[in-house]
Order: C-alpha cells, then structure tokens, then sequence
C-alpha cells in the first residue's frame, strides 16, 4: 500500500455517473410558416415568396391608397403606399387573393398599383392553383372636379395543373387618362379563367388574356370575357395582339372561349385577336 494510503486511507467510492443515452426526438408534425416578405421602400415595392412543397394561401388587401394588409401562411404585415406587388407561391395548390374595396365601401385606386403573381412553374406537379381579383371602386379618381388618371396592372401566370383565375370588377370606371390592364397566361393544364366587368371606360382597358403558352401543350382551357360597358364609355380597349389589338384566346387545344361585350354607341373601336 502507498505512503499516501496510508496516511489518507481509500478514496470514498463514488457512484457511477449515469451515461446520456443518445438519440433523436421527433418533432412535431406541422408546417410552420413559410412566407419571406421583402419591402423595397425606395422603389415602392414588396414581395412574397411562399413555401415550396405546400399549399400556401395569400390574401392581399389594398385602401386604393398602396397600403396593403398582407396576410401570407398566417403571416400578417402591412406595408404602406406600395405601387407594384410580386407575390410567388411555387409549387402546391396555392390560393391567392387581391381584395379592394367592399359592397358596402368602393376603395377607388388613387396610386398606381401593379400586382404580379407565379402561382407555380410549367413542370410543376400538384399544382391547381386558385387566384381572385375582388375590385369594388374606380380607377383613378375625382377631387374638386379635377380627374387624376392612375393605373391599376394585374400579371397572373399559372403553373402546370389546372388552374382557376377570376377576376370581379364591381361597377369599376376606367376614369379618362387611367388604364386597367388585366394579363393573364395559364400555362399548362385544362385552366378556367374569367373576367366579369361593368362600368364606364374613359381611360384604357388592356387585355391579354391566353389560356396557355403556345408551347406549354395542348389543353382543354375555359376562358370568358363578360363586359358590361355604360352608356358613355369613351375610352379605348386593346391589348399585346396585333397593331395593338386585345387578345383572348385559349391558343392549342380543344378550348371554349367566350367573349361577351356590351358597348355603348360612342364606344372607340375594339379589336380582338384570336
């Protein structure tokens, strides 16, 4: 025995530390929220960009002022005096919906405002994506009896999959000097599109409306264009066609297209392309 031993005696035996056991926790299963918002303050812009792989849901609300109440996967921010949107939700079968105005309160647009969406990509699979435009008030505006022309851009491009695209404009004027421009490409898959209108059209209504890309395949798309005009109307109607001409179309593919105006006399010329 030792020196120190025996001066000492035996060290106390301690117990042994209890090993940690390893291993993996399962988190829990949920999808968390997927939206990144970025603000442009400086060139008035924002954008939304939702998850990949899931079903997202975007709901935009706009004063007619640019200042938007954004809610994205449960996600709310607000953004003020905003002129152009972007919003992408990638694959998955994502809605997306723009509210201006209310039946019961018009929000008539007094800044520019442009709304581009991708609701998906051509390749994409499970991807039947739903957006709605709910406008209720005019574009432009009266103050002091002086009109101010503004503009008012929807982008909307479908993925693959058949999606449904609407637009509701509710007693919706086009004051002189303003412009509405509705483009719309659904892309791949059998799409339903609509844009039912009425009001009075001083300014310039642009219309590029296609059911599918030339190239995107060939596909059974739906696509109807309800115009109900004023009496009083001045304004013009064209589109990207032709010398300028409006287009609705459905392109290859065995499509219904209908194209249903009512124009009062004095009504500029209208073209369409087919």
């Amino acid at each position: 025995m030792s020196r120190l031993r025996q001066l000492f005696g035996s060290p106390a035996t301690r117990p042994a530390a209890p090993r940690a056991r390893l291993g993996v926790h399962a988190l829990d299963q949920r999808l968390l929220p997927s939206a990144v918002f970025t603000d442009n303050p400086g060139n008035h812009a924002v954008g939304v960009v939702a998850g990949d792989h899931q079903n997202n849901t975007v709901t935009i609300r706009n004063d007619g002022d640019g200042n938007l109440t954004i809610t994205a996967d449960g996600v709310t921010r607000q953004f003020t005096h905003v002129e152009s949107l972007f919003v992408e939700t990638k694959d998955g079968q994502d809605t997306v919906t723009y509210n201006q105005g209310a039946a019961v309160r018009s929000a008539n647009t007094r800044r520019s405002f442009d709304l581009k969406v991708d609701l998906g990509y051509a390749l994409d699979s499970n991807d039947k994506d739903h957006f709605t435009a709910n406008v209720f008030g005019d574009v432009g505006f009266v103050q002091n009896g002086v009109v101010h022309p503004e503009g008012l851009g929807f982008e909307i491009n479908g993925g693959a999959d058949a999606d449904r695209i609407d637009f509701n404009f509710h007693d919706t004027d086009v004051r002189a000097g303003s412009h509405l421009a509705i483009d719309v490409n659904g892309f791949n898959g059998n799409d339903n599109i609509t844009v039912d209108m009425d009001g009075e059209v001083d300014g310039t209504l642009f219309l590029d409306i296609r059911g599918g890309a030339i190239f995107s395949g060939v596909d059974n798309d739906t696509v109807a264009v309800n115009i109900l005009l004023d009496n009083g109307s001045s304004g013009k109607v064209e589109g990207g066609g032709p010398t300028g001409a409006a287009i609705v179309t459905g392109d290859l593919g065995d499509d219904t297209r209908t194209v249903l105006a009512q124009y009062a006399l004095n009504f500029g010329q209208t073209k369409e392309s087919v």
